[in-house]
């Protein structure tokens, strides 16, 4: 076995992140659909997922590979569970002995009280959040003591779609309307690699670990993004839920106590990751390069978009049903 590191996904928003900040302190491997970030295969084929087995012994693999949009897996609930359970349950098959960390998300919750612990009961409403929460259940069940669940939140650096948005808005002068009754946990890529980077040379892992960034609403975080980059923070103007339908809920915040304990995390501010970022932001066309070993071979959430001088999101015109909760 090699001291590597196999990331799936590794063409995605995430994965192209999570690999160029990634390969700076370990051997990254990259497996995508196309082989464009490393070495191609299709997680769905069992067998192509042997052949790379026996060609490849990684140290730890991260599941960065799923269908995040939040539409897209409400219309057709086979693909949530083709893209974001089986695949994750085929690696681990090929790899029966190598630990997964599963990236999953905080919309495994409720959204209704946030500050929500890995020992807070679970209660996704949307076919995404239940196909993560299936995921997560499934590897625990069948891979006990090598399979981690660690759900973030929105994350962001300066190719993100909100702060890309906001960016274009502003920058234009445009006035941007965002919640103020949307709470999360937005967490920068920074601060996310290196709390990946810390349980690859911890000795043991826990089932589940939130890692997120400090709660705030969309409102003021557009507000500190304002800032940030020398924007009019006025041009961000407030609007409430009830106004809209969106896939937002009111609070989906996650709170990182085991985290903090086990690997002593601890969010960057978001005032000043923002103040990071603002130079990246500003110039933004720039494409990020992956450093991940290369083989020959065979974006943000879904849950935003563009509206006219609205906050961005993805107006879900589907009711969604809560689901029951279910203890974590």
């Amino acid at each position: 076995m090699s001291d590597a590191l196999l990331l799936t996904g590794a063409e995605g928003y995430v994965g192209q992140r999570l690999a160029e900040r990634l390969s700076r302190e370990v051997t990254v491997i990259g497996l995508g659909r196309r082989g464009t970030a490393g070495l191609a295969c299709e997680l769905m084929d069992e067998g192509a997922l042997d052949e790379v087995a026996r060609t490849i012994a990684p140290r730890w693999i991260i599941h960065a590979a799923g269908n995040k949009n939040i539409g897209a897996c409400e219309k057709t609930p086979r693909l949530a569970y083709d893209a974001n359970v089986r695949t994750a349950m085929n690696v681990l098959r090929a790899w029966p002995d190598v630990p997964m960390f599963y990236i999953s998300t905080d919309y495994v919750f409720a959204g209704t009280s946030g500050s929500y612990e890995e020992r807070s009961p679970v209660a996704p409403s949307t076919v995404y959040g239940k196909s993560k929460l299936c995921a997560e259940v499934t590897g625990q069940l069948i891979a006990p003591g090598r399979f981690t669940s660690v759900r973030v939140s929105a994350l962001y650096d300066a190719e993100a779609t909100f702060v890309r948005f906001l960016h274009g808005e502003l920058r234009e002068g445009r006035p941007v309307e965002c919640f103020v009754d949307a709470f999360y946990s937005p967490t920068s890529i920074d601060d996310f690699a290196d709390a990946l980077l810390a349980m690859l040379t911890a000795t043991d892992a826990p089932d589940i670990v939130h890692v997120a960034g400090e709660r705030i609403s969309r409102y003021q975080f557009a507000r500190q993004f304002a800032d940030a980059c020398g924007y009019d923070a006025d041009l961000v103007r407030p609007a409430r839920l009830h106004s809209a339908a969106t896939t937002l809920m009111p609070d989906l915040s996650l709170a990182t106590p085991r985290a903090e304990s086990l690997y002593g995390f601890q969010p960057t501010p978001h005032h000043r990751a923002l103040r990071r970022l603002a130079q990246g932001v500003l110039h933004a066309d720039a494409q990020p390069v992956s450093s991940v070993l290369r083989f020959p071979g065979p974006h943000a959430r879904g849950d935003q978009r563009r509206s006219m001088g609205g906050d961005q999101l993805h107006r879900d015109r589907g009711l969604l049903r809560a689901g029951r909760t279910l203890p974590s």
